[in-house]
Order: C-alpha cells, then structure tokens, then sequence
C-alpha cells in the first residue's frame, strides 16, 4: 500500500511547522515532548502521526538554503542534519533510534528501544518546506509588545473569575 504525502502546514507568525500522516489515523494522544522545539502526537496504537516544530524557520532556513553540501549541528537540545545532494533532513533529540516506520511518502519517524519517537527523517525538504518557511520574519516590537498585552489581559481575566469563584 502506497503512503500518501506527508500533510505540511506551517504558521509564520509562530514559527510553527507541522508533519503529518495526513490524518490516517483516529485517537491521537496528547503531544510528548521530544526536545523543547519537537513534539510528536502518537495514535492510540503509539505510532507517531504527526510532530510539531517550533522555531522552524528560523533554525532550518540558513541550513536549507546554504550553498554548502549539507550540515550537521545542535539547537537548544535538538540533533539537526540536512544532506543537500539527497535534500534530506533528520531531526532528533539525540537518542540513537531502534527502529523505524513511514509515516508518509517520504517521512519516517524514527523509535528508542522502548517505542517512543525520538526523531523524524524527511526526503524532499527544502523542495517541501523552504517555500513555506520563507514566510516567516521576526516580530516587530509592536507585535511583540500587542501579544504581550494580549497574554497579559487573559491572565487578568482569568485571576478575576478564579478570585469571584466560590
């Protein structure tokens, strides 16, 4: 049975990249977190189904558009390697993986010894992702400073109904 194509979405104002299987599965569990940039979502049978990068943009883009043949580096706890002639990029968390499964055409979560995901292979990237990472830009000081007031009035909100509460 052929896979279907990796499900990519990407959220410029958060810098938020998501893989999927593109919803082939039902039950999905509440996220683990892998790394503090890498969190996976795995079925109820824990086969991992779709996994959220955080700060995308900003930690793959000058690695998938260098001229150079590809790299291997560590950000904030994550193992990241692109192979430009292959256009292929492994993402982890540093534990060396027992096993391997597709979760798409092209995506493959990577599992320690006792199942859990610790990484994820995926075949195409900057084909797949340097057009929608290109989106992202930093936040200006007035959209940080407005999100801020944002968070801000919530937390007061959310104090004043929790004081009135019996």
């Amino acid at each position: 049975m052929k896979r279907p194509a990796p499900a990519i979405d990407y959220e410029p104002l958060g810098d938020l990249l998501s893989l999927s299987n593109g919803g082939l599965s039902t039950g999905v569990s509440t996220p683990v977190t892998m790394e503090p940039d890498l969190d996976s979502f795995t079925s109820k049978d824990g086969k991992c189904v779709a996994l959220y990068f955080f700060d995308a943009a900003r930690i793959l883009l000058p690695h998938l558009t260098a001229d150079d043949a590809g790299a291997m580096f560590e950000c904030q706890g994550l193992c990241v390697a692109y192979a430009k002639s292959a256009d292929t990029l492994t993402i982890g968390n540093g534990s060396p993986p027992a096993s391997s499964e597709a979760m798409a055409e092209g995506l493959t979560a990577h599992y320690d010894k006792k199942g859990s995901p610790v990484g994820f292979t995926l075949e195409r990237a900057a084909e797949l992702l340097i057009p929608r990472l290109q989106a992202w830009r930093p936040l200006t000081d007035a959209e940080t400073a407005a999100i801020q007031d944002r968070m801000d009035a919530q937390d007061a909100a959310i104090r004043a109904r929790a004081a009135s509460s019996p």
